[in-house]
């Protein structure tokens, strides 16, 4: 089974990076990047003159718009100012991939033994299938660095963290549990620079490991980590930069909570528990039937308040919809969706292994149990294989008008779409690094490939996104030659 995982994992990874090296910055990207460009054009590639550049451009941000405190700062070191567009994409991706690995390997070690972990490692490669090939959009999650790196990439950074403070709530060790605390304090703190969203997701994930620290009388460590999720979430909901964002008028506490549950509802859950997340779980039930048997018998533990857990795996989706409707009124980008559907899989595995639990302690037999424990034993390599294939082709097969990420990043490489994508924009390259043209005037792109295209330029030179792209190429104005349809004024 996991050689299998394995391999779709592998498989599925190739085109989704090779299309990385297709893709090119849009819109923020260049407003972003602008300062540290136009300072390595004057000055070269001096580090510490450039980690200045990026500081002074963030402190500037966060208080004119920007309320997160390293968003602006990584974002200023947009990779396009080194030639290396693409990277953070592969970055992102693998921190990610690994931080979803390392998750759900702590888990498995911490709740069965270090025997159990190839269970987290199949829980693992199955979540990350599951997410990688059908999160709202790809573009958003990984292509466009600007919206990647302040979204995708600090939530990942907070898988790390998660994993870490699960190890240290089952860590016997002094020395090894101070060590513990203070990457996860490291890692909270970075976790929290982001975006607004991932920073009150990490104040409610100490608060829920506090509260198994109370209910232990143990770990009381935890607090550490918890002060530091406060004082970063502080530090953005009180940032000058959100005021302005938001207009200063935020809305009311109760109808927020209440827009929170109904759009997390109709949205979310209706939408995205749909038959391949089913499958994924009907595949996982044996091994999280014999991770759960095991944890029940080593820490005599049966699994209380089902549905309490259940609830709780709800209203940490819905919170996480909550500072944008609160400060901006609204449900957010698609590339804080793609967050949520991050931790819906997540949360999915995990109630749903919970639910497993209380089922074995309270309502099953032991013969029962060890038959589907050992179910995948018990029959057929083959029919486990044909299964295993059949959950995996079902949940890269995408939605009915569209493919899984990796089978369209396939087909545009194949199409040539991406390549024509690619040839399009370095045209254009030409005309921006040309030292003599001072108005650009350029042709709408042919193609906009889904996985990789964000956005774009527009007809009107005093457009913002014209404006910033301007200035990152230190022309007197950059526009489109005619008007395109397809591109957003706002």
């Amino acid at each position: 089974m996991i050689r299998i995982l394995q391999m779709a994992v592998i498989l599925l990874s190739v085109p989704m990076i090779v299309i990385a090296f297709y893709s090119h910055p849009s819109v923020d990207d260049y407003g972003y990047g602008s300062s540290v460009h136009l300072w390595i054009q004057e000055h070269g590639y001096h580090v510490f003159g450039i980690i200045k550049c990026a500081a002074e451009f963030a402190y500037d941000y966060y208080f004119k718009w920007a309320s997160s405190y390293l968003d602006s700062f990584t974002g200023a070191l947009m990779p396009e100012n080194f030639g290396c567009y693409w990277i953070s994409a592969l970055m992102i991706y693998f921190l990610l991939t690994g931080g979803m690995l390392y998750l759900f390997q702590s888990m498995a070690v911490s709740l069965g033994g270090k025997e159990y972990r190839w269970i987290g490692t199949v829980c693992a490669l199955t979540g990350i299938v599951a997410v990688t090939q059908n999160w709202p959009s790809s573009a958003e999650a990984l292509y466009w660095f600007d919206g990647a790196q302040s979204y995708m990439g600090y939530h990942a950074v907070s898988l790390w963290m998660c994993s870490a403070l699960v190890m240290y709530m089952f860590c016997g060790d002094k020395k090894r549990s101070i060590r513990l605390l203070v990457v996860s304090c490291v890692l909270v703190f970075l976790a929290g620079g982001g975006n607004n969203v991932t920073s009150f997701m990490d104040v409610l994930i100490c608060c829920f490991f506090l509260g198994c620290a109370v209910l232990l009388k143990k770990k009381w460590g935890i607090v550490f980590p918890l002060i530091v999720s406060i004082a970063g979430f502080l530090l953005e909901l009180l940032a000058p930069g959100t005021a302005v964002r938001g207009g200063g008028d935020y809305n009311a506490v109760i109808p927020t909570i209440i827009k929170c549950f109904r759009w997390t509802l109709r949205q979310y859950i209706l939408d995205w528990m749909n038959l391949g997340i089913g499958l994924m779980l009907l595949f996982l039930t044996p091994f999280l039937v014999r991770l759960m048997k095991r944890t029940a018998e080593k820490y005599s533990f049966r699994f209380p308040y089902p549905v309490l857990i259940l609830a709780g795996g709800f209203c940490f989706l819905s919170a996480m919809s909550s500072p944008p409707f609160y400060i901006l009124g609204e449900s957010g980008p698609l590339r804080l969706r793609n967050l949520i559907y991050v931790n819906f899989v997540i949360l999915s595995t995990g109630v749903y292994a919970y639910f497993l639990g209380w089922l074995i302690t309270n309502k099953m037999g032991e013969e029962p149990v060890t038959y589907i424990a050992g179910l995948y034993d018990g029959i057929s390599k083959r029919y486990a294989v044909a299964f295993t294939l059949a959950m995996l082709i079902w949940l890269c097969a995408g939605k009915p008008h569209s493919y899984g990420s990796s089978l369209e990043a396939a087909k545009e490489l194949l199409n040539g779409s991406a390549a024509q994508y690619h040839a399009e924009i370095q045209k254009r390259y030409e005309l921006y690094e040309d030292p003599e043209v001072e108005v650009v005037v350029v042709e709408p792109l042919s193609v906009k490939p889904e996985v990789i295209f964000f956005d774009d330029i527009t007809d009107d030179p005093q457009n913002w996104k014209n404006i910033s792209t301007a200035k990152y190429f230190n022309k007197k104005s950059v526009r489109l030659s005619t008007y395109d349809p397809e591109i957003d004024y706002e």
